[in-house]
């Protein structure tokens, strides 16, 4: 196999790959049991070829990539999809061999990056959306920027169910703040002290009550919407 389609030809061969019997006690292998010759890495050719590739320098390393890997490989996989949708997903892929082993390295990177074991496994429904033509390539590194800085608070929050929050007195509003900043979402007027009247824009009882609440209500961007609905 040629170098610079390792990582491709591992992953093309990695999706659909049944490996759910790959459990918890691969905890106890080091790295060349993992992914030598009659390793337990063999038949994940993906998570194998990734960590060969990637200069891991620890045995809590070694683990802690291993489990990330095989996170974001399982959420490749998960889900009902027919072996024709499968196959064509992994001919689409193979299609752009020298583009998609820049899309993998990039992976790699961000994939070390996180700390989360559920942030690979968004990343990898980020990704199979990308594959899918649901969103561009621009939009996937963007939204695995955004990723990388999530709190699982956060996601929670972004994902509820009509992207609406109301923060009272600005008690426990961080998270909502924190997804302001990355642009997922913004706040609405709906608790000013004005509002439409016949003569225009003026103050009543009822919108004085509103802004003597002092809550505040957010929804989802566009941008944060169709992050929404990837990530659930």
């Amino acid at each position: 196999m040629e170098e610079n389609n390792y990582l491709v030809e591992s992953f093309g061969n990695s999706i659909g790959a049944d490996i759910a019997e790959f459990a918890g006690e691969a905890v106890e292998f080091t790295l060349d049991t993992c992914v030598g010759e009659d390793g337990i890495l063999k038949d994940i050719p993906f998570v194998g070829a990734a960590l060969k590739l990637c200069n891991i320098t620890s045995k809590v390393q070694e683990k802690y990539s291993f489990y990330k890997l095989k996170a974001f490989i399982q959420e490749i996989n998960a889900g009902t999809v027919t072996p024709e949708k499968l196959e064509e997903r992994k001919q689409k892929f193979l299609s752009k061999a020298k583009f998609r082993q820049k899309e993998l390295e990039y992976i790699l990177i961000l994939i070390d990056r996180y700390v989360r074991f559920d942030k690979a496994r968004m990343l990898a429904k980020l990704y199979l959306a990308y594959l899918d033509g649901d969103i561009i390539w621009e939009e996937f590194t963007m939204y695995a920027e955004v990723i990388d800085r999530f709190l699982l608070l956060d996601c929670g929050t972004l994902i509820s169910a009509d992207g609406k929050v109301i923060v009272h007195r600005n008690i426990g509003g961080e998270s909502v703040l924190r997804l302001e900043a990355l642009g997922l979402m913004t706040e609405t007027n709906e608790n000013s002290i004005f509002e439409q009247t016949s003569r225009g824009f003026g103050i009543s009882a009822a919108s004085m009550e509103r802004f003597s609440a002092n809550d505040k209500t957010y929804i989802r961007t566009e941008f944060g919407d169709k992050l929404a609905v990837i990530l659930r």
